[in-house]
């Protein structure tokens, strides 16, 4: 992968990230909190929302309904769904 489409890459996965955080934090849920909510271990919830993992379509759509929010605004935010 070219480095400008790695770049590209890493800032949508952190991007996507702190869709999920801000929409987290909105509920006043810790990690625990969303941990219990999707059944996803609190260390991946951690990776994923610092952009550090690419995560599966079913993990973030698990991380979705878990926050009752529409998976497109995770995955492209509130302004494209």
């Amino acid at each position: 992968m070219p480095p400008e489409d790695a770049a590209e890459e890493q800032r949508r996965r952190q991007a996507m990230g702190a869709r999920i955080r801000s929409n987290r934090e909105s509920l006043q849920w810790s990690l625990r909190d969303l941990e219990q909510r999707s059944g996803i271990d609190k260390k991946v919830l951690q990776e994923i929302e610092s952009g550090s993992v690419d995560a599966r379509t079913g993990t973030i759509a698990r991380i979705a309904r878990a926050l009752g929010c529409d998976l497109r605004i995770i995955l492209v935010g509130a302004d494209e769904a």
